[in-house]
């Protein structure tokens, strides 16, 4: 059963491994780009002092509606689609 259970997990393993698609040069360095922008800000968020930001404007937040929901939800199902149609099949 153990057996069983390993060739199972190597098979699933290899399918993997031979259609993964390569990254791109550029992918890769927007990823990082994206990555440190992301640290920098968060960083920057971090040790700013709030009483010192500079804004004395207070924004009261509306809650989100309904069509704003909708487009997000959009989206998501949109960029979901297409990463399931870009998978290659055996």
């Amino acid at each position: 059963d153990d057996d069983w259970q390993r060739r199972s997990i190597d098979e699933i393993a290899n399918v993997g491994r031979r259609t993964r698609r390569q990254l791109r040069r550029s992918e890769v360095v927007v990823a990082a780009i994206v990555g440190v922008l992301g640290m920098i800000f968060f960083v920057r968020m971090l040790l700013v002092d709030p009483d010192s930001a500079g804004s004395t404007t207070t924004i009261d937040p509306s809650p989100p509606s309904f069509a704003t929901g909708l487009l997000v939800g959009l989206a998501v199902g949109v960029v979901v689609g297409l990463a399931v149609g870009r998978r290659k099949r055996d």
